[in-house]
């Protein structure tokens, strides 16, 4: 939800998003898996996927920028990078950046 809220604001458009719960998701995503592997056919959902996301996980950098002194970039300015990147290779419409199209 934060992610998607940050994209909306990214790109101006109002994006309606649904939660699903983890426990209705995940055997949801593994059976389009299963189905996508027997068929041979890519779908935007898969297990792998979903399983991650739906992990919560926490990550504690702190090692990382005492050693090498490196600092993680916003969220907001990955996105808006990602988001870019993803027009430019063609992997999104354009047009679908709204306010980042400009």
């Amino acid at each position: 939800a934060e992610m998607m809220g940050l994209v909306s604001e990214l790109t101006g458009r109002s994006l309606k998003t649904t939660s699903v719960p983890r426990w209705l998701i995940r055997p949801m995503a593994w059976k389009l898996s299963l189905i996508g592997g027997l068929l041979r056919v890519v779908f935007p959902v898969n297990y792998p996927s979903v399983y991650i996301v739906t992990q919560e996980n926490r990550f504690d950098d702190s090692a990382t920028r005492e050693e090498f002194g490196l600092v993680a970039s916003p969220l907001r300015d990955c996105l808006r990078d990602q988001l870019n990147w993803m027009a430019r290779s063609g992997k999104i419409d354009r047009q679908l950046m709204g306010a980042l199209a400009a």
